[in-house]
Parts: C-alpha cells; structure tokens; sequence
C-alpha cells in the first residue's frame, strides 16, 4: 500500500535523523532541539516508537502493487524495526534506575552507535524513495 510506503520512508528519515542529532549538531541544530522536546514529551516519545515498529510489521505484511512480497520491502522494514528497538532501548535507560550486564552490552552497541544506524535509515529512507522497485528496498 502506498501509505506504508510514505510512512516508511518519512519515519525512516524523521527517527534517522533523530538519532544521527548528536552527528548532525552543528549543520543542523534543529535535530538536538526536536530531540530534546521529544525526550520531555514521553507519551509522544513511546506513540512514535509504537508508530515506527508497526509500520515496520505493516511493511512486511503488505505488498505494493509490482513489488515482490516480503523481499521487496524487506531493508525499509527491518531498519524500522531497528530505530524502535534502539529507540526503546533509549527510553529504557533514561526511565529505568536497573543496571545490568546485558544493558550495558545493548548499551555499548546500539546507543554508543546510534549516529551510525540513524545515518544508515536515512540513506534508506533516500534510497527506497528513488527506487521503489528495486529488490530488497
């Protein structure tokens, strides 16, 4: 569906560019801004991870007209997948006084590099965009 495809790709590069807003801070000091209103706004924070994984699921279970089920959404898909989890895990570690081996190992891995996956989201987002029928985007 054509609106799963314009969810996916505006929440591909609305949560990329959040996470990359430590990257992105001195040409775009907007990103830290809506960053940080969005970090005192928790319900609107926990709407858009919500918003961001289903749309991911919805992605997969939906086929544009001429593209190859599954496969042909599958990067878009599993890059929204990713900007929920790293952006739930975000949440968790700023709400949750629980410490763990196993957080600071998720912590050393996605949070440390969130630039990293919030910059590859939007070269997604970018890329399905000006290719919407090219295999696995």
């Amino acid at each position: 569906m054509v609106q799963f495809y314009v969810l996916a790709i505006l929440l591909n590069f609305i949560g990329g560019a959040l996470l990359a807003a430590d990257y992105f801070e001195e040409r775009f000091p907007i990103l830290v801004q809506m960053r940080k209103g969005l970090e005192d706004r928790p319900g609107l924070r926990v709407s858009l991870i919500i918003l961001t994984v289903l749309v991911g699921i919805f992605k997969l279970l939906t086929v544009t007209s001429g593209d190859v089920p599954v496969v042909g959404d599958l990067l878009p898909a599993l890059s929204l997948f990713l900007l929920g989890f790293i952006q739930a895990l975000d949440y968790y570690i700023q709400k949750s006084d629980v410490g763990g081996e196993g957080r600071e190992h998720l912590e050393k891995i996605f949070i440390a590099n969130q630039s990293v996956f919030g910059v590859a989201a939007m070269v997604i987002a970018v890329l399905h965009f000006l290719f919407p029928a090219v295999l696995f985007l």
